[in-house]
């Protein structure tokens, strides 16, 4: 046992380690007890969910599939396969749906880079650092980016287009599958998936009711960036 003593200058004293300054409290808001407990609470239920956070966890074979499942949700692929269909379909209100629905992971990627900004949350402890294509941002956990992006594109497809059922349903199990693997994987802590799903349901409503763009604004914006003219035959009634 290390000897313990109050005059470090005494030949042969060292402190012991549990004489360290304990970690201070985060400072402002983030110091509220109510938020401290709430924060302690999330920490202790999620470390017992991290299942498939490694090879070697109690569910580590599903480790690869729930990687696809991050994968699908990848920002990246989704806004260039979003601008891929703009330039590509032949449709008018195709075209304008996904000029709406290219707009609509913009702003997803804004709120969710600012609210990371303020919050600064550190990733879960078991989280690895093997995700596909990070900025500085994705360093921090809270809120998902990518549960807050598929709650919102599952909204899209469910309440403004006229797919059949059965894709409808895909997209909605494709979503609760998503949120359940950003735990599993020790991504991030049960309170970031439900603060992501809470702020893509707020933006669902937000950018539908004030930012989605009719047919002919929606083309006359994405005019400025490029020709449609040129490209589409305006084909005016295939429905999305």
């Amino acid at each position: 046992m290390d000897y313990v003593c109050n005059n470090t200058s005494e030949p042969g004293c060292r402190r012991s380690s549990h004489m360290a300054q304990p970690s201070r409290p985060p400072p402002g808001w983030k110091s509220h007890p109510t938020l401290l407990c709430l924060k302690d609470l999330d920490e202790r239920v999620s470390s017992r969910l991290f299942l498939a956070s490694a090879a070697h966890s109690p569910w580590g074979h599903l480790r690869p599939s729930l990687m696809l499942l991050e994968y699908s949700a990848h920002g990246i692929p989704w806004l260039m396969g979003t601008c891929s269909l703009i330039w590509f379909v032949s449709d008018r209100d195709s075209e304008a749906f996904y000029v709406n629905l290219l707009l609509a992971l913009i702003l997803d990627l804004i709120a969710v880079g600012c609210i990371k900004a303020i919050a600064r949350r550190k990733r879960p402890p078991a989280n690895k650092n093997d995700m596909f294509v990070t900025v500085l941002m994705d360093m921090h956990s809270f809120p998902s980016g990518h549960v807050s992006r598929v709650v919102l594109l599952s909204c899209i497809v469910l309440y403004l287009t006229s797919l059949f059922g059965l894709f409808k349903f895909v997209f909605l199990i494709w979503c609760l599958a998503l949120a359940a693997s950003r735990v599993l994987l020790g991504r991030h802590y049960v309170g970031d998936v439900c603060g992501g799903a809470i702020l893509g349901l707020i933006e669902y409503y937000v950018i539908t009711g004030i930012f989605w763009m009719n047919t002919e604004t929606a083309l006359a914006f994405a005019s400025y960036f490029t020709t449609f003219d040129s490209l589409h035959g305006g084909i005016n009634e295939v429905e999305v």
